[in-house]
């Protein structure tokens, strides 16, 4: 039997700005956007208590908790503390797979003798999380990755639950539907059509009729009512893209207002590139105007690259010459896709351009600058 541990920080970005700054104990705290259009990214127990939740719209979370404490995200900060939990966990095994910055899936199947001493090292590992970090996590221990997730969400915050084999069944019959991995609204909606609403009377449909009504996630559903998971434990997932948006507080009809946030956006899109040695061959833009209308326009490089400067072109670009005149804005985004890392990109038989190793050290001295002195030290001009 696999032997699977679920991971999950509790109300991580409040819990770190609580930790840093312990006047906010006990006091409800959201991170999140500030602006008109912000959403809430955690919120801490005490502000959930009013209703508020992650992606709710930040001025809905303003009504729900009018005296709540409202905090801008630090990311950085965020990232140093997953930084090393994500070290506590591969001292324990070298199959983790990050979901987030504060998720994440281990598999100690092939470093433990048994199930139970599966159990004894996540209670370890969430002992040592708190012991170097301060911060509290809620851990779910089961034969594969839907129950460890769903453990590790029955007893939160700061839970710790085991979902046993003979256990199984009784655990999962009463929960509804929506507890399943991959049954979104649209996917409950028609389940409840058919009369299902709980997992016991999901398991009660013959694996054909869901497969013809529901295909290929037919018998996912069919497994997963059953509690059968037999997805790996992946340690690390290969980027597909990378991307940064941002949505503006009022609609703009500025274009050049709108290409200096594209050249901030595509800082970010370059810097999160060469942080981890990737390149990428596509880029793309993403604009959603003022009656909500997205559309989104890319071009692709014949050979890849992580330079700021060519992405952030590339995007202005297609800005100009792709996306509609005098209408408002609301959201602008730039991405990129087709990404390679060092190894693939020796593949590519052309020579770098002079210009772009020149862009390149620019690029590392920016980089350098940016670690020492903070994201927002220093920018290109547009």
């Amino acid at each position: 039997m696999r032997s699977v541990i679920h991971v999950d920080m509790d109300a991580f970005f409040a819990s770190v700005e609580k930790l840093d700054n312990p006047n906010l104990e006990g006091k409800p705290v959201i991170v999140g956007g500030l602006g008109k259009r912000g959403v809430v990214a955690t919120a801490s127990y005490e502000a959930r208590r009013y209703g508020v939740k992650s992606a709710m719209p930040i001025s809905r979370a303003r009504k729900l908790c009018p005296d709540g404490i409202y905090l801008s995200p630090r990311f950085e900060r965020y990232q140093e503390i997953s930084k090393k939990i994500r070290e506590i966990f591969l001292s324990y095994t070298p199959k983790v797979e990050p979901i987030s910055l504060d998720e994440a899936f281990l598999d100690v199947t092939e470093t433990v003798d048994s199930f139970d001493l599966a159990i004894a090292k996540a209670r370890e590992i969430k002992d040592k999380i708190k012991e170097k970090t301060g911060l509290t996590c809620s851990v779910g221990v089961a034969s594969n990755k839907f129950l460890a997730k769903l453990a590790s969400d029955m007893q939160k915050p700061n839970g710790f639950t085991v979902i046993q084999k003979d256990e199984i069944d009784n655990i999962l019959k009463d929960l509804p539907v929506s507890r399943i991995w991959g049954v979104g609204r649209v996917t409950e909606k028609r389940l409840n059509n058919m009369g299902i609403r709980t997992i016991d009377d999901l398991k009660k449909v013959s694996r054909d009729k869901l497969k013809n009504i529901f295909g290929k996630h037919g018998e996912n559903l069919y497994n997963l009512a059953r509690g059968i998971d037999e997805s790996p434990v992946v340690p690390r997932r290969p980027v597909k893209s990378i991307s940064q948006e941002v949505t503006f507080e009022e609609d703009v009809e500025d274009p050049e207002r709108v290409k200096s946030f594209i050249v901030r956006l595509s800082e970010e899109i370059g810097r999160s590139l060469r942080k981890d040695k990737l390149w990428a061959k596509t880029v793309r833009i993403k604009v959603r105007f003022s009656d909500f209308t997205t559309i989104t326009r890319q071009v692709s490089l014949d050979t890849p690259t992580s330079s700021t400067e060519i992405i952030k072109n590339l995007a202005k670009k297609l800005f100009k010459e792709k996306v509609a005149k005098n209408r408002a804005i609301r959201l602008v985004g730039v991405g990129v896709s087709n990404i390679t890392d060092a190894g693939e990109k020796q593949l590519f038989l052309f020579p770098t351009p002079k210009n772009e190793e020149k862009l390149n050290r620019v690029n590392d001295v920016l980089d350098k600058i940016r670690e020492k002195f903070g994201r927002n030290s220093i920018r290109r001009g547009g």
